[in-house]
């Protein structure tokens, strides 16, 4: 369709999402008062516990983070660059990023509850990791290959798919245990503070490792980065659950 109806259609989705919300959204009866929040969502002495905390720390830090800088380097990044390098055009690019995409939609509410059924939260996040970290060996196939790329947007789907709902999920779930006077908004609002750093390393990371070592290595190096880094959580996560359970035991 070109770029410029592209970017019509966008913005007509985005307006008819905009009046949608506008229906949706309940409105206030006559004498009801919104409540107005005191003081910022986020306040500083919030990140000390949540610091402290290491499930929530290893969540963040090993997962959440690692799963944002892959995500950019990968699909907003490198993959996109390396397409041009091979002389693919805009569209070929548009639809061979589309494979990670599709694979989310249909298999994120799969996970979800799979991982709910199971109440397995950290297994499933961590499990996701790693299939998203170890999806950037498919390039050791060809590097050349569009179909190899698409294989590898496919597994780190997957993979992104198996660890996102769980993830959140287990931000409520271990914020539970924390001491003090800690919102939810405020530790979501961390949260995501935390995700949207990812968000700025991806670019930087990959265009170091781009630049340093070529587009395979790049892909390598990062997603073993984030498989690293999800193993590490899982061992944490045991080695946390096994110490409140043997003092919880002796507790006894």
């Amino acid at each position: 369709l070109g770029i410029r109806a592209t970017f019509v259609i966008a913005g007509l989705v985005a307006g008819a999402s905009l009046v949608l919300a506008l229906i949706a959204m309940p409105r206030a009866r006559r004498g009801e008062h919104t409540a107005v929040p005191k003081g910022p969502t986020i306040r500083w002495r919030d990140f000390g516990p949540i610091l402290a905390s290491p499930p929530l720390a290893c969540l963040f830090f090993l997962c959440a983070l690692p799963a944002k800088i892959i995500l950019v380097a990968y699909c907003f990044f490198l993959v996109p660059l390396h397409m041009q390098a091979l002389g693919a055009g805009q569209a070929a690019t548009g639809r061979l990023l589309m494979v990670y995409p599709i694979a989310m939609v249909i298999l994120v509410p799969v996970f979800a509850a799979l991982a709910s059924r199971f109440n397995q939260r950290a297994p499933f996040v961590a499990l996701g990791g790693i299939v998203a970290g170890l999806s950037g060996l498919s390039v050791l196939i060809s590097a050349e290959e569009p179909l190899v790329l698409a294989l590898m947007l496919g597994l780190f789907g997957i993979g992104q798919a198996i660890s996102i709902a769980p993830q959140s999920a287990l931000v409520g779930e271990f914020g539970r245990a924390l001491a003090g006077d800690i919102s939810d908004s405020s530790l979501y609002g961390i949260f995501r503070l935390v995700e949207r750093t990812g968000n700025a390393l991806g670019p930087a990371c990959a265009g170091f490792l781009l630049g340093r070592y070529g587009f395979t290595s790049a892909v390598i190096v990062i997603g073993l980065g984030m498989a690293f880094a999800s193993a590490v959580f899982v061992a944490v996560f045991a080695y946390w659950r096994s110490s409140r359970h043997a003092t919880a035991v002796q507790a006894e």
